[in-house]
């Protein structure tokens, strides 16, 4: 399935809705209407200077280049990085306008790993997601993330909610097939386009590059991006690598491990033994409990 077609996961990453559908029905604040004497008001929209942002990496390009790169973003992503031992300490740090966002890892001579906080302004994810694909040139990129259950539209009650996924269109035949445990991310949802999630991904497909996004199960529906980027920030950033308050099973920690490391026997073998040791879901439970679908809407 195309992302972007009409009903595709990121159909607003292309066409977005009119701006009436999001703020007004009336015509006349459109500038479109007409008044008692016949006259059409061209209304002045508000004019706004495109922001523009520096973005530092700080990191050697030659080793970097041409690796597998997996993005690991908020709470999935820091619980990702801590099985990997990729902790904000000894991290190559990523910076906008000299305020860290995120954190650069070589996990192995074929992979690295970035985590990006999820606290991020719609002004510097694209930018920040250019730097990072034009900078790393990777051989194909893997995204984890998380979705909120209590907002997935599904057409099966599911007690235990599943990974979910996308793909871009240029992933090849040969990649190793996902589980049949991880389902699609499937209409008539759509993926937040204000994520560094998405504008990875979308990028990804515009210059072909084999990618593949994994969801996580989220029970809470995260807050909203802030509107600019401040010093509060990198206090989120370390809320979220030091402090993640979600808890997955093993299981499903495993399975992410098998995806994204699972041609890298070693270090699976390592993630996967720090999911033994890490506290995980389990005395308590994970589910999500509502009265309709995957703690959400059910069709």
């Amino acid at each position: 399935m195309d992302l972007f077609q009409a009903g595709g996961p990121l159909q607003d990453a292309v066409n977005p809705p009119a701006r009436y559908t999001l703020e007004s029905d009336s015509e006349d604040e459109l500038g479109g209407g007409e008044y008692e004497d016949g006259k059409h008001v061209q209304s002045k929209g508000a004019t706004t200077t495109a922001q523009t942002h520096q973005i530092s990496l700080n990191l050697d390009q030659s080793e970097a280049k041409g690796k597998h790169l997996i993005v690991g973003v908020g709470e999935a992503g820091a619980r990702f990085g801590s099985i990997t031992g990729s902790g904000i300490n000894n991290a190559t740090a990523i910076q906008v306008d000299n305020i860290p966002v995120g954190t650069y890892h070589s996990l192995s001579g074929n992979t690295a790993f970035a985590f990006i906080s999820s606290s991020l302004p719609a002004t510097v994810l694209h930018p920040l997601s250019e730097e990072l694909l034009k900078t790393i040139q990777p051989q194909k990129l893997a995204i984890l993330d998380i979705y909120p259950t209590a907002q997935y539209i599904s057409q099966t009650r599911q007690l235990d909610p599943p990974i979910r996924f996308l793909r871009t269109s240029s992933s090849s035949p040969n990649d190793a097939p996902l589980s049949s445990l991880i389902q699609h991310f499937g209409s008539p949802n759509l993926l937040s386009t204000q994520t560094i999630s998405s504008s990875l991904i979308v990028l990804a497909q515009q210059k072909q590059l084999p990618a593949t996004l994994l969801l996580l199960p989220y029970p809470r529906v995260p807050p909203l991006p802030p509107r600019t980027l401040s010093t509060s920030t990198s206090h989120k950033l370390e809320d979220e690598v030091l402090g993640y308050s979600h808890e997955w099973t093993r299981d499903i920690l495993q399975l992410v491990n098998k995806t994204l490391l699972g041609s890298e026997p070693a270090l699976l073998e390592k993630a996967n033994k720090m999911s033994a040791e890490l506290p995980v879901a389990g005395a308590k439970s994970h589910r999500v409990r509502g009265d309709i679908g995957e703690g959400g809407m059910y069709i």
